[in-house]
């Protein structure tokens, strides 16, 4: 009766962690591409500020023949 209370336990255990290991990983993988979207949408940003300061500033024109 033991031994099959101990072997339950172990099983319960190991799921548990089987499951914690899971959720952080899950976890893990969610903020990786949320940041590399949040860093896409601020580089995207950032190059838009550019163009309007170039567009401010009138580009210098090249001559091209």
């Amino acid at each position: 009766m033991t031994e099959a209370n101990r072997n339950t336990l172990n099983v319960r255990s190991n799921k548990t962690l089987i499951i914690a290991v899971t959720v952080v990983v899950l976890a893990i993988i969610f903020m990786y591409f949320r940041d590399r979207q949040q860093q896409h949408a601020f580089e995207l940003r950032s190059l838009e500020k550019r163009v309007e300061l170039l567009e401010e500033w009138g580009m210098p024109r090249q001559n091209v023949p």
